[in-house]
């Protein structure tokens, strides 16, 4: 299979990141990067990929928000991003300043 129909996951559990790996089905499609996504360097990826990433993925709520503003420090390297959110995190990004969401934690 060329590199451009295969898929780039970063995972921070270790467990699953084994799983995995380990999958016959996945070996020739996945590179699994055992990571932290908010240490993670998108840019390096996308050097090694030859090009713009397109990132996808459902975010934890704890992490969303850092981990948006994580990814658009690399945009020069990101073509599109498309996650799924939880509502809450999805209130407040879109909450006018001053209104009840803006400004919350997530």
């Amino acid at each position: 299979m060329d590199e451009a129909g295969k898929l780039d996951v970063v995972e921070i559990d270790r467990d699953l990141a084994t799983a995995l790996r380990a999958d016959a089905k996945l070996k020739e499609r996945v590179s699994v990067h055992e990571a932290d996504a908010l240490d993670f360097d998108w840019g390096a990826l996308a050097r090694s990929r030859g090009g713009a990433l397109r990132i996808v993925g459902n975010l934890p709520y704890n992490i969303s928000t850092p981990l948006l503003f994580r990814l658009l420090s690399f945009r020069e390297h990101i073509t599109d991003m498309h996650f799924l959110l939880q509502r809450e995190v999805v209130e407040r990004i879109v909450a006018a300043p001053g209104g009840g969401e803006y400004g919350g934690s997530a």
